[in-house]
C-alpha cells in the first residue's frame, strides 16, 4: 500500500507499507466478531512532514483482536534520520491502553 498527502505550502507525507495481516482466530464463526484476532508483520518506509526519512519495522509480530481497540501485543521498530531508534512495545496479550517506548537505554510509559 502506498500513500501520500501533499499540502497547500508544499510540504507532504509519504508511506510505502508492506504487510501481512493473517486472520488467526474466529474464521470459522462468520457471525460472531467478537472472537477474531489477527497478526500483522511488515515494514513502511516513507517521509514525515518535516521532509526525515522513516522507516517502520515490526520486530515482534503484532496481535490484534477485534474485542479491543488496542493492539495487544507486539513490538515496532522507528528508524528516523537523525534521531535516535525508538522501540514501541504493545505487551504481553492484555487489552490495554498502554504501550513501553524504548530509545537510548530509556524506558518510558505512553499512553494510546
Amino acid at each position: 500500500m502506498d500513500g501520500r498527502i501533499d499540502f497547500n505550502d508544499g510540504r507532504f507525507i509519504e508511506r510505502n507499507i508492506t504487510q501481512i495481516r493473517t486472520w488467526t482466530d474466529g474464521i470459522t464463526t462468520p457471525s460472531d466478531w467478537t472472537d477474531d484476532q489477527f497478526t500483522i508483520q511488515g515494514t513502511s518506509t516513507g517521509k514525515r512532514i518535516d521532509g526525515k526519512a522513516i522507516t517502520t519495522t515490526i520486530t515482534k509480530t503484532l496481535k490484534v483482536k477485534t474485542s479491543c481497540a488496542y493492539i495487544n501485543s507486539g513490538k515496532v521498530k522507528i528508524e528516523t534520520s537523525n534521531r535516535p531508534d525508538l522501540i514501541v512495545d504493545y505487551g504481553n496479550g492484555t487489552c490495554d491502553n498502554k504501550a513501553i517506548c524504548t530509545s537510548q537505554g530509556k524506558t518510558w510509559t505512553i499512553t494510546l
